[in-house]
């Protein structure tokens, strides 16, 4: 009976949460892995303790007991429904743990299939990617080139020729095409002329990552700083300093920014106080690829083969995968995260990290992967860049989930029929405003044989379209009776007066 006492006084931990006091055991914060809390209480990382010895967390009380009743005992009916937006900040609370919770999604995403729809081949290698709408995509590559690609035609629409020897970074707004490679200036270019607009220096050796959002341009390179310019004036608005050697990757959101660099670092900035708030170590290697992921979460890819997920607060490692291969690229498209690494691109899904799908079909690295809603764009050192898109499942395959949402089509009855004097048929489908002409009908082929929605093209009408014909003969009928009736009462009333 001690020694029983004495481990469950060994396993009990104190919180402090926004002031109120919790007491748990460490075996229930670390029942689920590869949380939050599971990292924060696995004895690897010093944690803030209050003046009385408890553990310090600065988040809400009232949301904390739900999400630690649900580590307790895994249920998640006890999260009170009365209240939707309590209900939801609840949710947002153990998104913010890293806590996945059944109820979240109604299917859980198993495997996601995407088809190779085209592939775009020139004679240099492609080093950046940046898509500008729907149907236009800009790529660079180590001729120097900037090409401008209508990717749905396989048509490249124009070309820029920059003064890169090989363009390593691109981005686009609206208005313009940004550029750099292995100079120290960046080149601005209008999107619809092709005009070389603005010239921005400052840097002192080569760019290495551009990255544009909120307003602003954020410029990464070998110089070990990192340069936020307005795009509007087209001026350096700072320089953030703190890196010990080159700087790879960029990212940034609302409020922060994110860098990789070649000191094997990842730095999280404060964008309004230029400050660095939390230093991330763990790779051991060069860091390539960062991205910011909801709930502040950040997903990040190096030269040692892994890709980690980290706790951007707390600057804690949460999750590391070994994928086996050099990481060049990483990004996301809907509820997946793309790693580029080796020739292979693959897909994993945030809910559990597990791999969802890996896209083959590229012959040399994959240094660069951007998307635009449910297409997503590889570009390879072999001189290729791939467009996929999600192959509609297999209805039979509940393990196939497509993250494109399926399109509600309207079942009407089928309108079908014949043409006089022609073996074809005449179908009308629903949702549509054109008649299309069917292949030629066969005496022989049974109405079984034949699409659910195509009528048989022996000349007759479906019995259900008959019987719909004859109802509405019916009405008229019987609506042309009533019109008779009211015109023999109006004329025995004519005849009285």
């Amino acid at each position: 009976m001690a020694e029983n006492a004495t481990l469950a006084q060994a396993d009990r931990i104190d919180l402090n949460v926004g002031g109120i006091h919790f007491s748990t055991t460490k075996s229930t914060l670390c029942s689920i892995e590869d949380t939050m809390l599971s990292a924060l209480f696995s004895g690897r990382y010093p944690l803030a303790l209050d003046q009385d010895g408890r553990y310090f967390l600065d988040r809400d009380p009232e949301k904390f007991r739900y999400v630690l009743a649900f580590l307790r005992n895994h249920n998640f009916k006890e999260i009170p429904r009365t209240d939707e937006f309590f209900y939801q900040s609840v949710l947002s609370e153990m998104d913010y743990f890293c806590i996945p919770y059944s109820g979240k999604v109604k299917k859980p995403m198993k495997c996601l299939t995407l088809r190779n729809i085209a592939t775009i081949k020139e004679d240099g290698v492609f080093r950046s990617v940046c898509v500008v709408n729907s149907d236009h995509v800009v790529t660079g590559s180590n001729d120097g080139c900037i090409k401008i690609w209508n990717w749905k035609r396989n048509q490249m629409i124009r070309s820029i020729s920059t003064n890169h020897n090989k363009v390593h970074c691109l981005e686009g707004t609206d208005s313009y095409i940004i550029s750099s490679g292995n100079t120290s200036d960046i080149s601005v270019w209008d999107v619809t002329t092709s005009e070389l607009k603005h010239v921005l220096t400052g840097h002192t050796q080569s760019i290495a990552c551009l990255k544009v959002g909120f307003g602003v341009l954020l410029s990464a390179s070998m110089d070990h700083t990192i340069k936020i310019w307005d795009l509007e004036k087209f001026q350096c608005k700072i320089t953030l300093q703190g890196h010990t050697k080159a700087v790879r990757c960029l990212d940034l959101d609302e409020t922060r920014i994110v860098s990789g660099s070649d000191d094997m670092s990842i730095k999280v900035w404060d964008r309004a106080l230029n400050t660095c708030l939390v230093t991330m170590t763990g790779h051991t290697y060069y860091v390539v690829g960062v991205k910011i992921l909801p709930g502040n979460r950040l997903i990040s890819g190096s030269l040692d083969k892994t890709v980690r997920i980290w706790d951007m607060v707390s600057g804690a490692c949460i999750h590391t995968v070994d994928v086996g291969a050099f990481v060049w690229c990483i990004n996301t498209i809907g509820d997946y995260a793309i790693v580029g690494s080796g020739s292979t691109v693959t897909l994993w899904n945030r809910l559990n990290w597990d791999c969802s799908v890996t896209l083959h079909g590229h012959k040399g690295d994959v240094w660069c992967a951007a998307s635009y809603k449910n297409t997503l764009f590889s570009g390879s050192k072999d001189g290729t860049l791939r467009v996929w898109k999600p192959r509609k499942p297999d209805q039979s395959d509940p393990e196939f989930v497509d993250i494109t949402p399926p399109v509600q089509r309207r079942v009407l009855p089928d309108l079908s029929a014949s043409v006089p004097g022609s073996p074809h048929t005449l179908s009308l489908y629903a949702g549509s405003k054109k008649t299309r002409r069917l292949s030629s009908g066969n005496p022989s082929t049974t109405n079984k044989e034949r699409p659910r929605y195509y009528s048989s093209s022996t000349g007759t009408v479906p019995s259900s379209t008959t019987s719909m014909f004859s109802e509405k003969e019916k009405e008229r009928g019987r609506e042309k009776e009533k019109e008779k009736e009211k015109e023999k009462e109006k004329e025995k009333e004519k005849e009285k007066e």
